[in-house]
Protein backbone atom coordinates (compact mmCIF):
# COMPACT_ATOMS: atom_id res chain seq x y z
CA UNK A 1 0.00 0.00 0.00
CA UNK A 2 1.21 3.21 -0.84
CA UNK A 3 1.81 5.72 2.02
CA UNK A 4 2.88 9.41 1.54
CA UNK A 5 3.83 11.64 4.04
CA UNK A 6 3.91 15.65 2.71
CA UNK A 7 6.57 17.49 5.24
CA UNK A 8 7.21 21.20 5.17
CA UNK A 9 8.48 23.06 8.24
CA UNK A 10 5.55 24.07 10.84
CA UNK A 11 2.38 21.52 9.59
CA UNK A 12 -0.14 24.58 9.39
CA UNK A 13 0.23 25.52 5.59
CA UNK A 14 1.79 23.91 2.76
CA UNK A 15 1.90 20.60 3.87
CA UNK A 16 -1.49 19.96 5.32
CA UNK A 17 -2.39 21.52 1.39
CA UNK A 18 -0.75 19.12 -0.17
CA UNK A 19 -2.53 16.82 2.25
CA UNK A 20 -6.01 17.59 1.25
CA UNK A 21 -5.30 18.63 -2.04
CA UNK A 22 -3.52 14.90 -2.62
CA UNK A 23 -6.52 13.44 -1.06
CA UNK A 24 -9.37 15.38 -2.93
CA UNK A 25 -6.94 14.19 -6.37
CA UNK A 26 -6.94 10.54 -4.98
CA UNK A 27 -10.29 9.68 -4.15
CA UNK A 28 -11.08 5.80 -4.14
CA UNK A 29 -7.14 4.99 -4.76
CA UNK A 30 -6.42 3.54 -1.76
CA UNK A 31 -3.29 5.75 -0.86
CA UNK A 32 -2.36 6.73 2.60
CA UNK A 33 -1.88 10.50 2.58
CA UNK A 34 -0.50 12.26 5.88
CA UNK A 35 1.55 15.40 6.55
CA UNK A 36 4.12 17.00 9.30
CA UNK A 37 6.53 19.44 10.23
CA UNK A 38 10.03 19.50 10.77
CA UNK A 39 9.55 21.95 13.26
CA UNK A 40 6.56 22.29 14.57
CA UNK A 41 4.54 22.05 17.63
CA UNK A 42 1.88 18.78 18.31
CA UNK A 43 -1.62 19.78 17.67
CA UNK A 44 -1.87 23.10 16.21
CA UNK A 45 -4.73 23.89 13.28
CA UNK A 46 -4.41 24.34 9.79
CA UNK A 47 -3.50 28.27 9.36
CA UNK A 48 -6.56 30.08 8.54
CA UNK A 49 -5.62 31.78 4.94
CA UNK A 50 -4.58 28.10 4.09
CA UNK A 51 -8.06 26.78 4.82
CA UNK A 52 -9.72 29.54 2.89
CA UNK A 53 -7.22 28.53 -0.38
CA UNK A 54 -8.55 25.18 0.33
CA UNK A 55 -12.24 26.64 0.17
CA UNK A 56 -11.50 28.55 -2.97
CA UNK A 57 -10.61 25.34 -4.65
CA UNK A 58 -13.57 23.67 -3.38
CA UNK A 59 -11.48 21.69 -1.27
CA UNK A 60 -13.04 20.48 1.69
CA UNK A 61 -10.60 20.53 5.39
CA UNK A 62 -11.46 18.04 7.79
CA UNK A 63 -10.38 18.38 11.32
CA UNK A 64 -6.59 18.75 11.13
CA UNK A 65 -3.84 18.77 14.08
CA UNK A 66 -0.18 19.18 13.22
CA UNK A 67 2.25 16.66 13.57
CA UNK A 68 6.32 16.35 14.01
CA UNK A 69 7.97 14.59 11.40
CA UNK A 70 9.39 11.88 13.99
CA UNK A 71 11.82 8.74 12.41
CA UNK A 72 8.73 6.11 13.40
CA UNK A 73 5.95 8.56 11.18
CA UNK A 74 9.00 8.63 8.03
CA UNK A 75 10.26 5.19 8.52
CA UNK A 76 6.04 3.84 7.79
CA UNK A 77 6.41 6.18 4.64
CA UNK A 78 6.51 4.84 1.17
CA UNK A 79 7.10 8.38 -0.32
CA UNK A 80 8.26 11.34 1.67
CA UNK A 81 7.44 14.24 0.18
CA UNK A 82 9.35 17.55 0.93
CA UNK A 83 7.84 21.28 -0.17
CA UNK A 84 11.86 22.15 -0.45
CA UNK A 85 14.89 20.69 -2.02
CA UNK A 86 16.96 22.28 1.45
CA UNK A 87 13.71 19.88 3.29
CA UNK A 88 14.60 17.08 1.44
CA UNK A 89 18.43 17.31 2.43
CA UNK A 90 17.75 17.71 6.20
CA UNK A 91 16.17 13.92 6.19
CA UNK A 92 19.25 12.84 4.66
CA UNK A 93 20.31 9.96 2.62
CA UNK A 94 16.89 8.19 2.49
CA UNK A 95 15.66 6.32 -1.29
CA UNK A 96 12.01 7.54 -0.54
CA UNK A 97 12.19 11.21 -0.22
CA UNK A 98 11.20 13.35 -2.70
CA UNK A 99 11.12 16.98 -3.45
CA UNK A 100 7.71 18.64 -4.85
CA UNK A 101 10.11 20.65 -7.79
CA UNK A 102 11.58 16.67 -8.40
CA UNK A 103 7.40 16.77 -10.20
CA UNK A 104 8.08 19.55 -12.25
CA UNK A 105 8.02 23.57 -11.15
CA UNK A 106 9.94 24.83 -8.40
CA UNK A 107 9.92 24.40 -4.54
CA UNK A 108 6.88 25.66 -3.02
CA UNK A 109 7.57 28.71 -1.25
CA UNK A 110 6.38 29.14 2.85
CA UNK A 111 3.40 31.58 2.26
CA UNK A 112 3.38 32.10 6.36
CA UNK A 113 2.79 35.53 7.23
CA UNK A 114 1.53 36.47 3.46
CA UNK A 115 -2.22 37.34 2.76
CA UNK A 116 -4.89 35.24 1.27
CA UNK A 117 -3.98 35.64 -2.35
CA UNK A 118 -0.39 34.66 -1.54
CA UNK A 119 -1.96 30.96 0.38
CA UNK A 120 -4.10 30.71 -3.02
CA UNK A 121 -0.99 30.91 -5.25
CA UNK A 122 0.79 28.49 -2.94
CA UNK A 123 -2.10 26.15 -3.03
CA UNK A 124 -1.88 26.55 -6.92
CA UNK A 125 1.16 25.50 -7.19
CA UNK A 126 0.42 22.72 -4.81
CA UNK A 127 -1.78 21.22 -6.81
CA UNK A 128 -0.09 21.36 -9.99
CA UNK A 129 2.57 19.58 -8.08
CA UNK A 130 0.33 16.87 -6.49
CA UNK A 131 -1.07 16.50 -9.76
CA UNK A 132 2.44 15.28 -11.54
CA UNK A 133 2.68 12.93 -8.37
CA UNK A 134 -0.20 11.11 -8.86
CA UNK A 135 0.23 10.48 -12.62
CA UNK A 136 3.94 9.51 -11.47
CA UNK A 137 2.37 6.76 -9.16
CA UNK A 138 -0.23 6.04 -11.46
CA UNK A 139 2.77 5.06 -13.86
CA UNK A 140 4.83 3.22 -11.50
CA UNK A 141 2.60 1.64 -8.77
CA UNK A 142 -0.60 -0.34 -9.05
CA UNK A 143 -3.34 0.21 -6.64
Amino acid sequence: MINIIFICTGNTCRSPMAEFIFKNISKESGIKISSAGLNTQMGLPIAENAALALKRLDIETTKFKSQKATNKLLKKATHIICMTKTQKLTLGKRENVYCMSDFGGEDIADPYGGDSEEYYKTALAIQAACGEIYKFLKENHSW
